[in-house]
């Protein structure tokens, strides 16, 4: 993050602009990493190391991003077919947002405070195994991307979704 500070007196004829994000015909000339753009949001894919489900929200969270909170079925696609794309391993399970930690079978993300309204789990998941999986994972599953519970305290991949940057346009005259 760079701060710039300037004053309206000490530059005549300054105009600012502040856009939500990066406006589109700017994109090509800005660059967002370590965050990829995918659709209108930012991600971050931790693919080398891994952490549990804890140190994985802090990280994110030092990035001032968090785990990813799914909000449909064409989002989760398009994360997955990157990670596809960019032929990260099928193996690795990555971190969401959504855990049950409050009550159990009610899971909640920890990046919007809200019930999680998209789940595409595993057939006969989540299912609690061992009476302590409460945090929510992907995986590539017999043959597809879907979500399981898992046991926050295992080590897995993670991916942090940004919110929109601010751009701030300016203009001297």
């Amino acid at each position: 993050m760079v701060k710039i500070y300037l004053s309206q007196a000490a530059v005549p004829g300054l105009q600012t602009t502040t856009y939500d994000g990066i406006p589109p015909n700017w994109f090509a000339n800005v660059d967002a990493a370590p965050f990829v753009r995918l659709g209108s949001k930012y991600y971050y894919f931790e693919t080398r190391s891994k952490a549990n489900w804890y140190d994985a929200a802090h990280i994110c969270r030092t990035m001032k991003a968090n785990l990813v909170t799914y909000e449909n079925s064409a989002e989760f696609d398009v994360v997955n077919d990157h990670i596809r794309r960019q032929q990260y391993d099928a193996g690795n399970y990555y971190w969401t947002a959504s855990n049950d930690l409050g009550t159990e079978g009610k899971f909640f993300s920890i990046g919007t405070g809200l019930p999680m309204t998209f789940d595409r789990f595993t057939p006969g998941n989540p299912d609690n195994s061992f009476g302590n999986e409460n945090c929510v994972h992907s995986w590539f599953h017999q043959g597809q991307y879907s979500m399981n519970d898992l046991d926050c305290k295992k080590e897995c991949n993670y991916i942090c979704q940004a919110e929109n940057p601010k751009t701030i346009a300016f203009t001297v005259w």
